[in-house]
């Protein structure tokens, strides 16, 4: 098994993250940690393990985002000698058996993918989550063959969440996921991971859930921080995913689901802009200016009914779209602030 770690400045989570996979009571394994061109001394902290343990090995590069880091991982001489392979984000870990759940999921039921459970820390505290996906609901290990991947879990891709879209928290065939991940990437940041799960779960042959933790996804840090690609992305995200809606036709109303997503996605931009990016009211103004004439925009907001702001872009209603924005903000503020105190504690 190959275990794929995309590096850029992970600083102490780094160790933490390593050490998780050092620990794991399943040994046949190899680590390939990809330095994304960290310039925080990651790089040199992935150099010192690799000389301490032959079974981790490093590969420099310059910075080219999260999913040509892992695509740099899968495809390498390393990882294409091992028959399964996973991921783990540096700043996450893994319990101690995570790998060998996983392994032996994946055996004794013939599948090209497992997907696990994944648990949220925050400073070593369990925090659950208030949705459960549908496909962890039964509490027993499942096994989804081709035609049932495409009509029950691929909808997930497109604003139903029967099925955890992370890269992380699953294993993969080798053959499988180097097929899915050697394409154009079509995003700079947001929706890295759904980009390579919209080719992974059409070419999948048999998919196993397994209802059992796997991976400690570690919360806070980025949530509030302004990324000015976030639209960008899931502009080109909400257009690909048109096409692979036409080459794999789902028993849902994907283009109503795909609208609803794309306005509330607008909305998280603006409120993004407004609290992260700091925006005046003149420059959030611009900003609906060129969401309301954005053709794609409209045409979603068109198609949403009354959802969030769709009514508002429809009629071209900057000064309706700012104010809810702003009370947004408003109202946000004591949550923020209550946030800050707890990740300072």
């Amino acid at each position: 098994m190959a275990v794929i770690v995309p590096v850029y400045n992970a600083g102490k989570k780094l160790k933490v993250c390593i050490k998780s996979i050092l620990k794991q009571n399943y040994e046949n394994w190899v680590c390939i940690l990809v330095d994304d061109g960290s310039t925080d001394g990651s790089d040199k902290i992935c150099d010192r393990f690799a000389q301490k343990d032959n079974r981790i090995y490093v590969i420099h590069q310059k910075n080219k985002g999260s999913v040509e880091a892992r695509k740099t991982g899968v495809l390498c001489k390393k990882a294409q000698e091992n028959r399964y392979i996973t991921f783990v984000d540096a700043d996450d870990r893994l319990p101690a058996d995570a790998l060998k759940k996983m392994v032996t999921a994946i055996r004794n039921t013939e599948a090209d993918i497992v997907c696990g459970k994944m648990i949220r820390k925050w400073k070593n505290i369990s925090i659950s989550g208030k949705f459960i996906p549908p496909c962890f609901a039964a509490n027993r290990i499942q096994v989804f063959e081709k035609d049932d991947i495409i009509n029950k879990l691929y909808i997930s891709c497109f604003g139903i969440s029967n099925l955890p879209v992370n890269l992380c928290g699953k294993l993969y065939n080798t053959q499988l996921i180097s097929k899915a991940i050697n394409f154009e990437n079509i995003v700079k940041f947001m929706g890295e991971d759904l980009s390579v799960m919209l080719h992974v779960l059409p070419l999948c042959g048999r998919l196993t859930v397994l209802p059992e933790n796997v991976y400690y996804y570690n919360v806070g840090g980025n949530t509030t921080r302004y990324m000015p690609y976030m639209l960008e992305d899931f502009l080109a995200l909400y257009q690909y995913k048109e096409k692979m809606a036409v080459r794999y036709p789902m028993p849902y109303d994907v283009a109503k689901l795909m609208n609803i997503e794309l306005v509330n996605i607008v909305r998280s931009y603006l409120l993004m802009c407004a609290k992260a990016g700091r925006y005046s009211a003149g420059q959030l103004d611009d900003e609906i200016q060129k969401i309301i004439k954005n053709p794609i925009i409209r045409k979603a907001a068109e198609n949403a009914e009354n959802v969030g702001l769709a009514e508002y872009i429809r009629k071209s209603q900057n000064d309706l779209i700012a104010d809810n924005i702003w009370q947004t903000v408003k109202k946000d503020k004591w949550k923020d602030r209550l946030k800050r105190l707890l990740y300072s504690v």
